[in-house]
């Protein structure tokens, strides 16, 4: 149906997230780039867009929607966050990735998973009297990886706390 008329971009993301789920790549990674092109791509399906190309192995076209989302919707934490992620898969240094972070946990600074990520990645580039800083006030209880948990008690045993 697609090649005798355009699928709108819902259906079309739709069509995407079918083909995952089959675990037909290729065609799901065709659909995602061809959204991912469109400047015209609704704002709303730009996440599932970008998760889609990473699912497919395309982090970093994944980041240059979230670049677009983060563009588009600079109030929002979201793409910011979903930018790091791609990032630190495409190997940028950590001190590039940590800047934004930041940004993600300004706009948010309630989010625990930003607060565990910005200190962690703090305590990466060596500074763990900051890493101590931004995690000093976290509610244990909010933080549910346990490998992210104990690295922070460690961070906090190596800070004396």
């Amino acid at each position: 149906a697609s090649l005798l008329a355009p699928l709108p971009s819902h259906a079309a993301c739709a069509l995407a997230d079918c083909y995952l789920r089959e675990k037909r790549l290729g065609p799901a990674a065709s659909i995602y780039s061809h959204l991912a092109r469109q400047a015209d791509c609704p704002s709303e399906l730009l996440p599932a867009v970008a998760s889609g190309l990473g699912r497919c192995g395309e982090p970093g076209l994944a980041l240059e929607v979230c670049r677009e989302a983060a563009a588009r919707s600079p109030e929002r934490d979201e793409p910011l966050f979903a930018m790091s992620y791609y990032m630190r898969r495409l190997g940028y240094p950590v001190e590039t990735v940590l800047s934004v972070l930041e940004r993600a946990l300004a706009l948010d600074p309630d989010c625990a998973v930003y607060r565990v990520a910005v200190g962690l990645f703090h305590q990466a580039c060596g500074d763990q009297d900051a890493a101590y800083r931004v995690l000093c006030g976290l509610q244990l209880s909010q933080v549910r990886c346990a490998g992210c948990l104990r690295r922070v008690r460690d961070l906090f045993d190596a800070c004396g706390d």
